[in-house]
C-alpha cells in the first residue's frame, strides 16, 4: 500500500500514515458508528417513553390485593407505572375509556391524553374500606342534612341539590335519584361556575361504592355523562366484579 511519505534525518523516508494509525482510525470510526446507532436507538426509546407519558399498551395481567380482595387487572387500565406489579397495595388507580371500558392503547391515546378536552375517561381508585356505608348509604344520615334550597330537576331521573357553604362541599352540586329508595344513587359534581374558575373544560363528578368484601371504589367521570349515570355505574361494577377473584 502506498502512503504519503516524509523525509526524516538521514535521508530515510517513512510513511506519514502507518498501518497502526489506520487501524486506530478504523476502530475509532467503528466506535463512533456504534455510539451513533446506540444514540439513535436510545433517542427512539426516550421519544417513545415521552409519548407514552407513563401509559402502557400492555395487556399483561397483574394480580393486586386491596385489603382482603384480589383483582386481576391488565397493565393498560392501571393508571400509574409504579402500580403495575403484582402484590398487596394500599391503593390502586385505574382508568377506562367510555363507553367500551377499555384501557390505554396507541389508537386511543388522544382520549386518555384529553387533547381536545372532550374525551370521556372514567378514573377509578380502589382502597381498603374505611367507612361502613358507601355514598348511597350515607345520603339519609349525612348528605340529606347538608343541602340547601329546593331540589331542581336533573337529567335521567336525578334531582339536583346545592350543598351548603358551611360544609366542605361548597361549590358542589348533589345529584340524587328522584325515586325514593333506601339507598338512592348519589353523586357529587363540581358546579359549572366553579369548574370554569379552576380552568376545567368539563365539570367532574365523583361517587364511591363498595365492592367485594372490603374494597371502596371511588370513580370520577365528566358531568356530560350524567344522563348515562345508570350505565356508567353498571359498567364500573361489572368490570370490577369480573376482575375480582374468589
Amino acid at each position: 500500500m502506498a502512503y504519503d511519505q516524509t523525509r526524516h534525518e538521514g535521508g530515510r523516508f517513512e510513511p506519514i500514515i502507518t498501518s497502526r494509525l489506520v487501524t486506530r482510525l478504523m476502530l475509532g470510526v467503528a466506535a463512533f458508528a456504534a455510539l451513533s446507532a446506540a444514540a439513535a436507538v436510545g433517542g427512539r426509546w426516550v421519544g417513545e417513553r415521552i409519548a407514552m407519558a407513563g401509559h402502557s399498551t400492555s395487556t399483561e395481567l397483574f394480580r393486586s390485593t386491596i385489603g382482603e380482595d384480589v383483582f386481576d387487572l391488565p397493565a393498560n387500565v392501571i393508571r400509574f407505572e409504579n402500580q403495575r406489579h403484582a402484590g398487596p397495595k394500599a391503593s390502586l388507580d385505574l382508568y377506562f375509556r367510555w363507553p367500551d371500558m377499555q384501557g390505554y392503547s396507541a389508537e386511543t391515546r388522544d382520549d386518555f391524553n384529553a387533547v381536545d378536552g372532550t374525551s370521556a375517561v372514567i378514573f377509578v381508585s380502589l382502597t381498603p374500606q374505611i367507612m361502613s356505608k358507601d355514598m348511597s348509604g350515607r345520603y339519609a344520615p349525612i348528605y340529606s342534612h347538608l343541602v340547601e334550597g329546593a331540589a331542581e330537576p336533573g337529567p335521567s331521573g336525578l334531582s339536583v341539590h346545592r350543598l351548603t357553604h358551611v360544609t366542605g362541599y361548597a361549590g358542589e352540586l348533589l345529584y340524587v335519584e328522584s325515586e325514593a329508595t333506601a339507598a338512592p344513587y348519589v353523586v357529587r359534581c363540581l358546579d359549572d361556575t366553579d369548574a370554569s374558575s379552576f380552568g376545567l373544560t368539563t365539570t367532574a363528578c365523583q361517587r364511591d361504592i363498595l365492592v367485594g368484601s372490603d374494597t371502596s371504589v371511588l370513580y370520577r367521570f365528566p358531568a356530560a355523562l350524567l344522563p348515562e349515570w345508570h350505565s356508567v355505574e353498571e359498567a364500573v361494577r361489572q368490570y370490577l366484579d369480573v376482575a375480582l377473584q374468589d
